[in-house]
């Protein structure tokens, strides 16, 4: 109980900003003019200074997730939603016994009576020792919602034990892959999708693997839109799974997908594919290139599917997360070809706020103009290989008004601190619209970005720099 109650007095005094804080009357008070020396983050020092202090401190801590482990331990992540969605820890493990003594001691910040929001993710195999804790948890006074995250087949199982009595909000993700038993997927939605179970369902979480064909999963989904028609979709797909024996797709009309995931898929497999999901709000793909340098048929196929996604009103967020079936040697006219339509692509679309484009080495001079006067972009992701691309790109970045996160990353040793830092520093000095800055893997001092946070006209709220050699 220590560690952890250290743990997350370290993180709250993290997000409160200790030095702005003083003690009157046993109330926890902000001030902008004065200084207060570093807090001492132990457990007794802040409950001798004030138990109504420690009291609200324990009271910030309501959002619990857990997960249950047959060896007789959880893990378990713990936020403050209160204001900000703040993650304290990522994972603690834990003893299940330690664990249900600081769910119900006083001395503990973690308490079971200040959760509102509670996840469990997985629920098999399910243990007779998980019940005192689940049981601990259900009977916490501010418990407003249970969600559970799990199979879909075990999850009819799980809530006939556990019944809610709608006493709080109960929530399910089912998590589906086509390897379970069609009939008893099928079973579970019907179960699920009673009205006298009074469940929430927020989500659906759907990978359809490689071993098997996608046709199953079409079926699947349609039955759920049928029963569920506005439950959203998060549908990930494997290009092995997907044709046929002819070779051809065939997805027809599915309205409930908002978030789709394709590995390993042609340009035209995808423009067929977005075609039938009108609800369609976060794209990630994997690209598979051409194996033949300047195929023309390819080209067109390409252009084929940048003109669906500048047609498309309802993506919001496009990530290129893998390029396969090429070698930089001889496969870069091809992968230009395609890079060279995202100029054209932020000129038209309207709807894409964010754009993760980390595979590219070259970028035509349209997609820079775009990059200049786009209004809709709010989150940018590119990879910076040579010197030619940092000076476009800042050049580019100096005029754009709606960016608001950038991320930038560097695979080049030979990009120093004169070619990036530098103008990174500029661009935060003078572009109001940057909020937050994540540098990975990009050799820096340190001197400029210091210098330019130093600035008055400074407006960054975040960042992050993350490399090996320098800052």
């Amino acid at each position: 109980m220590q560690s952890l109650n250290n743990i997350l007095i370290k993180e709250i005094f993290s997000n409160l900003k200790p030095n702005q804080l003083f003690y009157n009357n046993g109330d926890c008070h902000t001030f902008n003019n004065q200084y207060v020396s570093s807090l001492r983050y132990s457990i007794l020092n802040i409950a001798l200074v004030s138990w109504k202090w420690f009291t609200s401190l324990s009271s910030l801590i309501n959002h619990l997730e857990i997960r249950f482990s047959i060896d007789d331990t959880c893990e378990v992540e713990i936020y403050n939603m209160s204001r900000n969605y703040n993650r304290f820890k990522d994972q603690k493990t834990l003893e299940l016994k330690q664990f249900s003594r600081t769910l119900c001691s006083k001395f503990s910040l973690l308490r079971a009576s200040n959760i509102s929001n509670l996840i469990i993710r997985d629920v098999y195999p399910w243990s007779k020792s998980f019940e005192p804790v689940l049981k601990t948890l259900y009977a916490g006074e501010q418990l407003k919602k249970v969600t559970v995250q799990a199979e879909i087949v075990l999850l009819q199982s799980f809530i006939t034990k556990h019944p809610h009595k709608n006493r709080f909000q109960y929530c399910v993700v089912p998590t589906i892959t086509n390897d379970l038993v069609y009939r008893d997927v099928l079973a579970s939605i019907k179960y699920l999708s009673r009205p006298s179970n009074n469940i929430d369902w927020l989500e659906t979480i759907y990978e359809c693997t490689y071993e098997t064909p996608m046709s199953t999963s079409i079926e699947i989904l349609k039955e759920m839109e049928k029963l569920q028609p506005n439950t959203p979709t998060n549908y990930s797909i494997s290009s092995s799974s997907m044709q046929s024996n002819d070779g051809s797709i065939n997805v027809g009309r599915l309205n409930s997908i908002y978030k789709l995931e394709l590995n390993r898929f042609h340009p035209l497999a995808i423009a067929e594919i977005i075609g039938g999901m009108p609800s369609l709000k976060i794209l990630k793909i994997s690209v598979t290139m051409c194996q033949q340098e300047g195929n023309k048929q390819y080209i067109e196929e390409s252009k084929i599917f940048f003109d669906r996604l500048k047609a498309n009103e309802t993506i919001e967020s496009f990530a290129i997360k893998e390029i396969s079936g090429y070698k930089r040697s001889n496969q870069r006219p091809g992968i230009e070809s395609f890079a060279n339509q995202f100029g054209d692509l932020l000129a038209v679309n309207r709807s894409i706020t964010k754009l993760k484009l980390d595979h590219f080495f070259h970028f035509n001079t349209m997609f820079f103009e775009s990059l200049s006067t786009t209004n809709t972009l709010k989150r940018l992701q590119l990879t910076l290989f040579d010197h030619v691309m940092c000076d476009k790109l800042f050049a580019a970045l100096q005029e754009n008004n709606s960016i608001e996160d950038l991320c930038l990353s560097s695979v080049y040793n030979g990009l120093n601190e004169d070619l990036i830092e530098r103008p990174l520093a500029k661009l935060i000095e003078s572009n109001h619209n940057l909020n937050k800055v994540k540098a990975r893997y990009i050799k820096m001092t340190g001197t400029y970005l210091l210098k330019s946070l130093k600035m008055d006209s400074n407006t960054l709220k975040h960042l992050f720099v993350c490399n090996d050699t320098g800052l």
